[in-house]
């Protein structure tokens, strides 16, 4: 028991110390930058970061998702692994490759390309950490922890270095170049290290191979790149339709709520998804018992997070930025139920649905509340600015989660099972998650 309670801790102390490192560190710099460079500026680096998030989405493909689950069921098979390992390589560099032409192409067409080629090109290097961070076989292994310190001491000391590079307004690009080159450092170290630790030996694949892989695994892509555009659409169309002050503001309070959401939430779901993929392996009735077990857990969490951002958001909020962050405060407070609804939806779309293959169906949902973010968008943003890009993120979070509940309830799937809310019950349920990891974890 003892040894199972110490796989499922070590995977989400080490998922912890990923998303700190990832959100908590930077944001330590965040206040500084903030003052130092002021709303506007910072707006250009958070547009610049959103817009290279859809490269990066088209180089992950949906691999954190569907490669991950391949590893979990077939970790103990180094042949499997091996091949796996070399085909997500190829497909991402390729993947790659047209990001670039695309990227390169965009200096053509967006003035703003133009006009921020710094932050733009600075804030693009980011990808190039997406083609070699295996994050999706250490998941899947459950051993994120193997490379949690380094990454912790690499986003620390890229705090550090930003503090010391950005100390005027017109150094605002060296925020994205340092990220850039700490994330590089990162998947660098990660790659090496996985090579070494499981014994993987990079193959040549056919071509064919690759677009065959790519072909199979479109419909779970498609559904990260809509998933993408309703989570950040939001930050793109207030750029596109206000000012880079208001993409500030929107920016500054989000950025808090990514902290609860990546430092709570998202480490909580990651390690559970080994977990409940590894019962649908044994047959869909065990899986969906496992999900129903997870569900009030992830979901008690997400509440008290919600409840501690709401009475402690707008404290944060002033300590942090300072006063000059008033018109962030509205903006924080209907966000801060993001995490919720996230964690939620999480186990009904990825615990679930895309453990049972219904690929198509996450496909239709997610893509009708794509449609919803950018509408809501679009009829918000232009009558209150960044408050109606928080209500329409809201709003399309809700949606997901009560189109993925229809569909499975439809196909007879109930994951809300009052029986495991009790106190007792899902302290019980928590024992015995610890337990049965022993299957995924040996």
């Amino acid at each position: 028991m003892s040894t199972n309670r110490t796989t499922i801790l070590k995977n989400i102390t080490s998922l912890v110390s990923i998303q700190i490192a990832n959100y908590l560190l930077p944001v330590i710099s965040v206040p500084v930058i903030w003052r130092v460079i002021g709303a506007d500026k910072f707006g250009v680096i958070n547009y610049a970061t959103a817009i290279a998030g859809y490269f990066v989405l088209i180089v992950n493909y949906g691999f954190d998702l569907t490669a991950t689950r391949k590893v979990a069921q077939n970790k103990n098979d180094t042949k499997v692994i091996t091949e796996l390992f070399s085909t997500v390589l190829w497909c991402k560099v390729l993947l790659f490759l047209v990001t670039l032409v695309l990227f390169l192409c965009c200096f053509a067409v967006v003035p703003f390309f133009v006009a921020e080629w710094k932050a733009m090109i600075f804030s693009y290097i980011f990808v190039i950490s997406w083609i070699i961070t295996p994050n999706w076989l250490y998941q899947g292994m459950q051993e994120l922890h193997r490379v949690a310190v380094f990454n912790v001491v690499m986003k620390l000391l890229f705090t550090v270095a930003v503090l010391l590079a950005v100390r005027h307004e017109d150094d605002y690009f060296y925020h994205p170049l340092i990220f850039s080159a700490a994330q590089i450092a990162v998947g660098y170290y990660s790659f090496r290290y996985a090579i070494g630790r499981y014994k993987i030996k990079i193959i040549k694949l056919p071509f064919q191979k690759i677009l065959r892989t790519l072909k199979d695994e479109y419909q779970v892509f498609f559904s990260t790149v809509v998933i993408n555009v309703y989570t950040t659409a939001n930050m793109v169309l207030l750029g596109a339709l206000t000012n880079n002050a208001q993409v500030g503001y929107y920016a500054a309070a989000i950025k808090i709520v990514q902290i609860a959401q990546a430092v709570i939430t998202v480490p909580l779901s990651n390690s559970f998804f080994p977990y409940v993929g590894a019962a649908f392996a044994s047959g869909r009735d065990e899986g969906v018992q496992a999900a129903q077990k997870v569900l009030p857990i992830v979901t008690i969490v997400g509440f008290i997070a919600f409840t501690g951002m709401v009475v402690l958001g707008p404290w944060a909020l002033r300590l942090f930025y300072g006063e000059s962050i008033t018109l962030s405060i509205p903006i924080f407070l209907i966000l801060s139920v993001t995490p919720l609804l996230i964690v939620i939806s999480n186990v009904y779309a990825i615990q679930v649905m895309l453990n049972l293959i219904m690929d198509k169906a996450f496909l239709r949902i997610t893509t009708a509340g794509a449609i919803v973010s950018v509408v809501s968008n679009l009829l918000l943003i232009p009558l209150i600015g960044g408050t109606g890009a928080a209500y329409s993120l809201v709003i399309t979070e809700v949606f997901i989660v009560l189109a993925c509940a229809i569909y499975l309830y439809a196909k007879g799937i109930n994951l809300l099972t009052w029986k495991y809310f009790s106190a007792r019950t899902i302290m019980s349920q928590i024992l015995t998650i610890f337990s049965s990891l022993k299957k995924t974890a040996n």
